[in-house]
């Protein structure tokens, strides 16, 4: 019986102290002006914020690696476009024939 009160008592004294400190901090922080604004130190701003989103110039090597590539591209797309104009041609000579 003791043991059952003892907790009964101990657990209201808990559950009573934690409620009490919501209405403190309310009450406080209710009637603030406004917030300060965080003062950063100049060597943590940056000057230009654009020069992270700045690309640099590519260089001689990857230009002509493009420019290589490129020209390979062009040349098979070429040569495709040149299959498909041979294999429509047979297409319609075979038509025209049956």
């Amino acid at each position: 019986m003791n043991k059952t009160l003892l907790v009964i008592l101990s657990s209201m004294l808990v559950l009573s102290a934690c409620g009490g400190s919501d209405k403190v901090k309310t009450e406080e922080y209710q009637f603030a002006d406004g917030i300060k604004l965080l003062d950063l130190p100049p060597n943590l701003t940056s000057p230009n914020k654009n020069l992270v989103m700045e690309i640099p110039k590519p260089s001689q090597i990857a230009c002509e690696k493009l420019m290589n590539a490129n020209a390979k591209f062009e040349l098979q797309k070429a040569q495709k476009e040149k299959a498909k104009k041979a294999e429509k041609a047979a297409d319609t000579s075979k038509t025209e024939k049956e």
